[in-house]
């Protein structure tokens, strides 16, 4: 820079500069966000007083300017999608947790009430106390293929499969995988997979089907216990 200018500088504050206007930092800022034919005309014009005055005046859209920020989207690889629909219904999926907590919690649950039932009716009448649980019984049956076809879905399986379940000694094989198979990560051609599964449902996951287990042997030995004490009396 010349020297005798150099006075002149200081003496202005870099607000006048050979009786022409100067660009503070604050306005190329404004300015950079706007056309640069629009922008080079403000400049011949004048600087700007402050940063509000160029956006106030300006009638270009930011848009189409080749210095507008990008509008690109905030969301991370992290955020997913999950569907929250409901589940008595064969679109959709199950994952390992949802499925063992809804089919079996459904199946001890029904159980249980029909076992009462059965308790209550059964000396008024048998044959009553057998058409209660059946009645009781056939929901059951019906959500439980359900909850195996959405669970087909979510290993990204057709639902027909399900009927191997029905394939009496080879429906052991069917039966361990809707358990304990993975499902497909993200989103598979039967939809979105359900949201991941609580510490709380994790656990009772967990605990189900062991006293499931527990609830057939007890189902099978108690009958035949009984029936042991009678021949043994009869002895």
């Amino acid at each position: 820079m010349n020297t005798h200018l150099e006075p002149q500088i200081r003496h202005s504050g870099v607000t006048n500069l050979a009786n022409r206007p100067t660009i503070t930092y604050d306005s190329l800022l404004a300015v950079a966000n706007l056309d640069v034919q629009s922008a080079a005309l403000r400049i011949n014009r004048g600087a700007p007083n402050n940063v509000e005055e160029v956006v106030l005046e300006s009638n270009v859209s930011q848009e189409d300017s080749p210095f507008a920020p990008p509008k690109a989207s905030l969301k991370t690889g992290e955020e997913e999608a999950y569907d929250v629909g409901t589940i008595f219904t064969l679109k959709g999926r199950f994952g390992r947790v949802d499925y063992i907590v809804y089919s079996i919690g459904m199946t001890l649950i029904v159980s249980l009430l029909s076992g009462l039932l059965a308790m209550l009716l059964m000396p008024v009448s048998p044959q009553i106390a057998g058409f209660g649980n059946l009645v009781m019984m056939i929901p059951v049956m019906v959500l439980s293929v359900v909850f195996m076809i959405r669970r087909l879905h979510d290993m990204n399986w057709r639902g027909w499969w399900v009927f191997t379940v029905f394939i009496p000694l080879l429906n052991i094989i069917p039966v361990f995988m809707l358990m304990f198979m993975r499902g497909t990560d993200g989103e598979n051609r039967y939809g979105l997979p359900r949201p991941p599964p609580s510490t709380f449902k994790i656990v009772i996951a967990l605990i189900l089907p062991a006293v499931f287990i527990v609830g057939i042997l007890a189902a099978i030995a108690i009958p035949a216990y009984q029936d042991y004490l009678l021949r043994a009396q009869g002895g």
